[in-house]
């Protein structure tokens, strides 16, 4: 028995019966496990994709603040004049909102000096902008943050002489902002250069103060009247281009003398040199930036800054009157070792300026009918300097204020002495930071000896008369002008050049903080 159920044991284990199920079991086992690792595979890939999506995306908002980082700057500090100090000035905090997500940028100024400026590739001087910008996913999981700098780049780009003028106004073409003249008289100016339209008013015009000498340039239209002209018949200027054409009394007129415009080298028609008025907030900044005006050297001992009084380039002076007070000799040095001084004797009535001069405030002339003087320091020291103004200035009596020379003055308008710039010179670059339409305005008589540069609106509606340049983007003329023309403008005027400036990467200064 044991024998026979061996064999059949034997044979039960020799029959293929059943191996075709098991062979089958074992491939299913193999085929779901492959297809479980393919499904989780592929699971996992779409996860990890969908995580790198989302973080681009966030990446991607980051970037977009950024960019709108520097938008704002270039907006609320276009020229770099915002001030740095603690705290440091800051923007707030603005939101993006993008491919489903949402971010937040702020932007903050920092000194040339601190780490924020200097720990990265290229330079920041002056100061620099660091942009902080987040980005959140679209499914909130992810959160970037980048960091970028922008320093101040500047060039300079030389440009013709603007200081050859005697009346140079940069007013635009066709906007409305015609330079006036007005009155009875024709105003003595030799050379003159407006970029827009010309509308001369009552009688008045411009005449050289000799016959085919003097050029008049007019980049858009003259807008004549029957008593108004350029040139006399018998003062001819040199040259006349005007660029826009003419019209009197509101009818197209031919530019020569049916329209009162007297030249010996007319050219209607003809276009002039790109001149541009040097940016005096970029000068007064640097200027402002280069000295501590707050603390300087005077004598007598004891006498308060007549620059500034607190830190800041904040108008703390208010108003002053200049050619006024006791007397002060006042000076600082800047960083470069240049000295700058202002000093008033109250005895002799003069004025004494050396390089640029900052004055924080508004300036006034002295109220009263009064002849003062420039002219060298008590020490010898030849007066040829510029004072900026940080405000406007004003003047309503019939001041004169009268430059060196050893001539007497004919005709007289004010000073008896016909002023000599070699002799000493006199420069106001009035910087009008809150863009008042009449930066420099004069409502008396009398003679000033100076060289005049403004931001915005000149405005002489007396009939003061200005021996030397004036620089402006508007001007309503009512006095004489510019038969004195320096060869070269005071010490610390905004130069001969166009400054380019713009805020721009600093290299190596792109952080990912997060």
């Amino acid at each position: 028995m044991v024998q026979r159920a061996v064999h059949r044991f034997i044979r039960q284990a020799r029959s293929e019966s059943g191996q075709s199920l098991v062979l089958a079991f074992i491939v299913m086992c193999a085929l779901s496990i492959t297809v479980g690792g393919v499904i989780s595979y592929t699971t996992s890939n779409e996860s990890q994709f969908g995580r790198d999506r989302q973080l681009d995306r966030a990446f991607h908002i980051a970037e977009a603040g950024l960019n709108n980082g520097i938008e704002v700057v270039e907006k609320v500090d276009p020229k770099n004049l915002l001030p740095t100090g603690n705290p440091y000035p800051s923007t707030g905090t603005y939101s993006v909102v993008l491919d489903g997500g949402t971010g937040t940028y702020y932007v903050q100024k920092y000194a040339a000096t601190s780490p924020e400026c200097t720990t990265h590739a290229g330079s920041a001087p002056n100061a620099c902008w660091v942009v902080i910008a987040t980005g959140n996913s679209p499914d909130g999981k992810i959160l970037k943050e980048l960091r970028e700098s922008i320093y101040w780049r500047t060039v300079t780009v030389p440009v013709d002489d603007v200081y050859g003028y005697g009346l140079f106004v940069d007013n635009p073409p066709g906007a409305g902002d015609c330079v006036d003249t007005h009155g009875t008289a024709t105003l003595d100016i030799d050379n003159v250069w407006i970029n827009g339209d010309f509308c001369p008013a009552g009688n008045a015009g411009f005449e050289p103060t000799a016959d085919s000498v003097g050029s008049v340039y007019i980049g858009g239209t003259y807008e004549g009247r029957n008593n108004t002209g350029i040139g006399t018949s018998s003062k001819y200027y040199s040259t006349v281009n005007i660029a826009g054409g003419c019209t009197v009394q509101g009818k197209l007129n031919n530019c020569d003398a049916s329209a009162n415009i007297y030249s010996r080298d007319s050219a209607p028609g003809a276009a002039g040199s790109a001149l541009k008025k040097p940016d005096i907030a970029i000068a007064g900044a640097a200027l402002y930036n280069s000295a501590d005006w707050t603390n300087p050297t005077c004598s007598p001992a004891g006498t308060l800054s007549p620059f500034d009084r607190t830190a800041g380039a904040n108008q703390s002076m208010g108003t002053v009157t200049l050619f006024s007070g006791p007397s002060y000799d006042c000076s600082v040095v800047d960083n470069n070792g240049v000295t700058h001084r202002l000093a008033w004797n109250q005895t002799t009535q003069t004025l004494s300026v050396l390089n640029g001069v900052y004055i924080d405030g508004n300036v006034n002339f002295p109220n009263g009918a009064a002849i003062y003087s420039y002219g060298n320091f008590g020490d010898g020291t030849k007066s040829n300097g510029t004072i900026y103004v940080n405000g406007v200035m004003n003047g309503s009596s019939n001041v004169s204020v009268c430059g060196p020379g050893t001539n007497p003055a004919s005709p007289n308008y004010g000073c008896p002495i016909r002023w000599i710039p070699n002799s000493g010179n006199l420069g106001f670059a009035v910087v009008n930071p809150l863009a008042a339409s009449t930066g420099f305005s004069m409502t008396g008589q009398g003679e000033l000896d100076i060289t005049v540069i403004v931001n915005q609106g000149y405005a002489d509606t007396g009939s003061t008369v200005i021996a030397g340049p004036v620089l402006a983007d508007r001007a309503t003329v009512g006095g004489n002008g510019g038969f004195v023309v320096p060869n070269n403008p005071p010490g610390g005027t905004p130069t001969d050049v166009t400054t380019e400036a713009a805020w721009v990467v600093q290299p190596g200064a792109w952080k990912e903080s997060k």
